[in-house]
Formats: C-alpha cells, structure tokens, sequence
C-alpha cells in the first residue's frame, strides 16, 4: 500500500499554522515578507516530517476503517467498539502531534515581525 499524499492535506484546520504548504502562496509570501531562502527552509522542513505526517495518517485511516468495519455481533461487544474507538482517538492524537512538531518547526523560520503577521493570518481564516 502506497503512503497516503499529505501534500498539506494533513496539517488543514490545525491551531499552529495555515493549512497546506502556505510558504509557497503568493498570497502569504507577501503578507509575511518571506525570502527564498526561508521557503527553502521550510520545503526541507516539511520533507523532514512527511514520512512521519503520512505514517501517522495512514494509521489512522485504517483504524477508523477497522471501526466501521466492526460486525453486528462486534457491535455488540462494548469493550471491542470501545477498544477501536480508543484506537482511533490515538492514532488522531499522533497525527496531532506530528502536525504539531512540522508546524512548530516551520514557525522557527520566521523572524518577529513575520511571526506576528503569521498569526493576524491564522486569526483571519478562524473567522
């Protein structure tokens, strides 16, 4: 089975940052004032944490598949759906903390000033 594409997909919708690979939209490259040399950074950056962000995500879409595959007389089983269910809230936790870790890490690329016009965005798209 072949890795699933974690293109920016995994980090949509997350506290620490814009969803997708935000460095390279024109859009946010002039909101933040971002260099080249920054963006390099942070394509190294995210390819440090690919593999992990796609293991992690991989994961938990086979522990929500096994869930919904549960049979009627599993269904019946609390501690077997409920041990699913705690197999999903984990592997979600972990793609969690991965995304946490990619996000934090790209944040480290940016200087103050960008920092602090990194958040007006975040704040902009919660809205």
């Amino acid at each position: 089975m072949r890795p699933p594409n974690i293109s920016g997909s995994a980090v949509r919708g997350a506290a620490l940052g814009l969803p997708g690979r935000w460095w390279n939209d024109k859009h946010f490259i002039k909101q933040l004032s971002l260099r080249p040399e920054q963006q390099m950074k942070m394509d190294a950056v995210f390819d440090a944490h690919k593999a992990a962000l796609a293991s992690s995500l991989q994961n938990l879409q086979q522990q929500r598949a096994q869930l919904n595959s549960l049979s009627q007389k599993d269904l019946q089983d609390e501690n077997k759906v409920l041990a699913s269910i705690d197999h999903v809230v984990a592997a979600r936790a972990d793609l969690a903390k991965e995304t946490t870790q990619l996000l934090t890490a790209l944040r480290k690329e940016l200087d103050p000033q960008q920092s602090a016009a990194f958040d007006k965005e975040i704040q902009k798209n919660r809205q």
